[in-house]
């Protein structure tokens, strides 16, 4: 299965959002596409902060390979974007309790 989250590619879907893509048993975050079939996944590049590198104003992608399994959840749109928020606020907090006092 192919799919991605950059509505520009033909592989574009909306089960997307509820897609959890792993590479080699590790669950990958901030993954645009991935192809299980050809073991690719692109995923935005990462600094050493765990911030999306940046070129400029346009953000870096990268092609990861490996064993790619790509997990559809069944769940409704609350269910979603509850999930979604948890995480975006966790993330938020873990970055923001980085910075010096």
């Amino acid at each position: 299965m192919r799919i991605s989250a950059d509505p520009k590619s033909p592989h574009y879907s909306t089960c997307s959002r509820q897609a959890t893509v792993f590479l080699n048993g590790e669950q990958l975050k901030h993954c645009v596409t991935a192809d299980d079939e050809a073991g690719t996944a692109e995923c935005y590049r990462l600094d050493a902060n765990g911030e999306i590198f940046r070129d400029g104003e346009f953000a870096e992608l990268q092609v990861l390979r490996g064993q790619v399994e790509i997990v559809l959840e069944d769940m409704d749109f609350d269910a979603w974007l509850r999930r979604r928020t948890e995480r975006a606020h966790a993330d938020f907090m873990a970055r923001t309790s980085r910075l010096p006092a």
